[in-house]
C-alpha cells in the first residue's frame, strides 16, 4: 500500500460517477464529483473532509485524495479536500508549498507566519464542517497539521477513520486511547469495506455517527 493509491476494491455495483471540471471566479478549473443517482445510502450528502500529510509528502498528498473522492464519490458524499481548494490562493499544492519553503529559506518569518495561519485557519473550519473524517498517516513522514486536524476532530466527537501506511499495529500508542480502534485500518481496502458498511447499513454506526438523509 502506499499513498499513491494503494489497494481498492472497487467491486460495487453502483452507477459509475462522473467528474467534471469547471472553472471558478479566477478562471482555475478544479474537480468536483457529481452524485449518481441510485438508491441512497446513510452517507448521501455527508461531508468528509480528507486529512493527511502534504508538504513533506513527494507528491503532496494529492493521489489518495483522488482516489478517495472517485471511489467514495459513488456514495453521493461531498468532500473537502485541502489540495483542491474552490480558492485557488489556499490550496496546498506543491508549487504554493515551494513558495513557503523559499520564504522561510529568506528568512520572511511574519510573510510565512501570516500565509500559513491562513491555510491552517480554513483547514480548521473544514474539520468543524465536515461530517466525518478519512485520514491518512505515514510514520515515515512528518505529520503537524494531519495531527492537529485529528486531534480537532476528535474533540468534536465525530468518527476519524485513519489508514496508516505501516498498518493499524504502528498507529501510535496514544491514538488508541483516543478514539475507537475499530477506525484504525491497515490498507485502503479495509477502509473501503468500513465505509461501504456503514452507509448500506450492515455496520451498526456508533454515537460519533449522524445521518443527514434520516
Amino acid at each position: 500500500m502506499s499513498a499513491g493509491g494503494g489497494v481498492w476494491r472497487n467491486s460495487w455495483n453502483f452507477n459509475v460517477c462522473t467528474t467534471i471540471y469547471q472553472s471558478n471566479e479566477q478562471g482555475n478549473n478544479y474537480m468536483e464529483v457529481t452524485k449518481p443517482s441510485q438508491k441512497k445510502g446513510k452517507l448521501w450528502n455527508n461531508c468528509c473532509y480528507l486529512v493527511g500529510p502534504i508538504d513533506k509528502c513527494p507528491e503532496g498528498g494529492a493521489t489518495w485524495r483522488k482516489q478517495v473522492k472517485n471511489t467514495f464519490g459513488r456514495l453521493g458524499m461531498d468532500f473537502l479536500d485541502p489540495t483542491d481548494k474552490p480558492n485557488p490562493k489556499l490550496n496546498e499544492i506543491q508549487q504554493k508549498i515551494q513558495e513557503l519553503n523559499v520564504l522561510k529559506a529568506e528568512g520572511k518569518y511574519d510573510e510565512l507566519a501570516e500565509r500559513v495561519k491562513l491555510i491552517r485557519s480554513f483547514d480548521l473550519r473544514c474539520v468543524d464542517k465536515a461530517d466525518f473524517i478519512i485520514a491518512y498517516m505515514n510514520n515515515d513522514i512528518q505529520m503537524t497539521g494531519t495531527i492537529e486536524e485529528i486531534v480537532t476532530a476528535n474533540r468534536e466527537k465525530k468518527p476519524v477513520l485513519i489508514v496508516c501506511e505501516q498498518g493499524k499495529k504502528e498507529i501510535p500508542n496514544w491514538m488508541f486511547g483516543m478514539l475507537p480502534h475499530y477506525y484504525f485500518f491497515n490498507n485502503w481496502a479495509e477502509l473501503e469495506d468500513y465505509v461501504v458498511g456503514i452507509d448500506n447499513g450492515s455496520i451498526e454506526p456508533d454515537k460519533r455517527w449522524w445521518f443527514l438523509n434520516e
